[in-house]
């Protein structure tokens, strides 16, 4: 089995045979166009595995070093169920390098010679304890917007023990 995928970097729809989770979890099929350019950063990882401080640190080498740069806003995760449409027009608009987040697996993506890639990992149980962390602290409005348009949660709430969420993962 699988799902089709919209790549994020080209908008091209794609049989995917390992994104069930799609039809799912917080991910989407509902980007299109994105196009690569001549010098974008593609930041991916697993959830939790360091992504958002890996585009932090791209970011400031883009822009100079410069102490505050508003990654959430330059470097969107594309492929987030809830990244609000007007992140792929705020990227397409940016002159400079561009960086791009995502968490989905490489044959999820069609991989372009004009963009670099950086591939961040981390020891899956911090990314277990991380994940759990995460997860019993999301609020109800967040698993509610997870869940809309699907006809009912996408991601259950996780196991409040710690070691019965880890034999699950």
């Amino acid at each position: 089995g699988g799902v089709v995928a919209v790549d994020v970097l080209t908008g091209q729809r794609r049989w995917h045979r390992h994104l069930a989770a799609l039809e799912r979890g917080p991910f989407t099929d509902g980007w299109g166009g994105g196009l690569a350019v001549a010098g974008d950063v593609v930041v991916a990882s697993y959830a939790k595995s360091g992504t958002t401080w890996v585009q932090q640190i791209v970011a400031q080498l883009i822009h100079g070093g410069a102490d505050r740069v508003a990654v959430n806003e330059l470097s969107p995760w594309l492929d987030y169920r809830l990244t609000p449409p007007e992140a792929l027009g705020r990227l397409e608009a940016q002159a400079h390098r561009r960086v791009v987040k995502t968490h989905l697996p490489l044959d999820a993506l069609t991989l372009s010679h004009q963009a670099r890639y950086l591939y961040v990992a981390r020891d899956g149980r911090d990314v277990l304890l991380s994940l759990h962390h995460h997860h019993r602290h999301g609020n109800d409005l967040w698993y509610r917007m997870l869940g809309e348009g699907e006809g009912g949660a996408i991601m259950p709430r996780p196991d409040p023990d710690v070691r019965r969420y880890f034999r699950t993962w």
